[in-house]
């Protein structure tokens, strides 16, 4: 059995597969198959790990940047403040610059003031994210990263915030650049086996099998399926399960009878988050 070793994003690396062609079961795999298996699955994730987190700490710094822009605190500090269509355009530059899909500006209630789609059908701007927890950790002082489902472009991406911070007021307002996963999932699109990336509770937020996104890998409780629909971070679906069980021997049998070998690596940022 050959296992690719092309560098991968996520990684959920099939090893039994059921088809016209013939069945392996897992009882038949040599301790020295398993062991070469278990070794690729682990470099692999921590090579992945490493990549992933270096984008997203490489992001965040970024936002960290455009945060610091005097455009942007001038623009709060002002009594009357002046036309928002210069900062507008602003915005729509930054985000051309950072291949990013949005760039918006926040202010301290909440609302977008200003953003890179201003004037579009789907344009951020009066719309209020105060809910949003990348805003709340923002408001703190704090930078934050984000994973989500748009609650106005219905589009995934990855948000990073950061606050804006002013002579008078410590925080006055929060700059918000948010990346989609499109890209990512284009590059797992070719790979043989199932890659996903996964919260804190085993939600599936970005795979190439399409069917598992927003669901999770394995049962949920009650209550965690109703804090999940009420964030809406993942849409306002009550989020169903792939079905995964774990063998004894470590192996994960999916409800079609496929079985899996499982490797995973926590990332850095977002907390909890994992490449699987």
């Amino acid at each position: 059995m050959t296992l690719r070793t092309s560098l991968v994003i996520l990684a959920i690396i099939s090893l039994l597969t059921v088809g016209g062609g013939g069945f392996f079961l897992a009882a038949h795999l040599t301790s020295t198959a398993r062991n070469v298996a278990n070794n690729h699955t682990d470099m692999t994730t921590q090579m992945i790990q490493k990549k992933v987190s270096f984008s997203l700490a490489d992001k965040q710094l970024s936002a960290n940047v455009l945060a610091g822009l005097p455009q942007f605190s001038d623009y709060f500090e002002q009594q009357d403040r002046a036309s928002i269509a210069p900062i507008n355009g602003l915005l729509h530059e930054l985000c051309i610059n950072l291949k990013a899909s949005l760039c918006y500006l926040m202010d301290s209630d909440g609302t977008t003031v200003a953003s890179s789609n201003a004037g579009r059908t789907n344009s951020l701007v009066g719309k209020n994210y105060a809910f949003r927890p990348y805003f709340k950790q923002a408001m703190t002082g704090k930078p934050a990263v984000y994973l989500a489902l748009g609650v106005t472009t219905k589009k995934r991406g990855f948000y990073f915030s950061s606050p804006i911070t002013g002579k008078a007021t410590p925080v006055m307002g929060v700059i918000v650049v948010k990346y989609s996963v499109e890209k990512l999932e284009q590059e797992l699109s070719n790979l043989a086996g199932i890659y996903t990336l996964i919260d804190p509770k085993g939600i599936v937020f970005a795979s190439n099998r399409k069917s598992w996104l927003f669901r999770s890998l394995s049962e949920l409780s009650s209550e965690d399926a109703q804090t999940i629909v009420k964030s809406r971070q993942f849409g306002e679906e009550k989020p169903t399960s792939v079905g995964l069980i774990e063998t004894s021997d470590g192996l994960l049998v999916a409800p079609d009878g496929a079985t899996y070998l499982f490797g995973h690596r926590d990332l850095s940022i977002p907390a909890g988050w994992r490449i699987s």
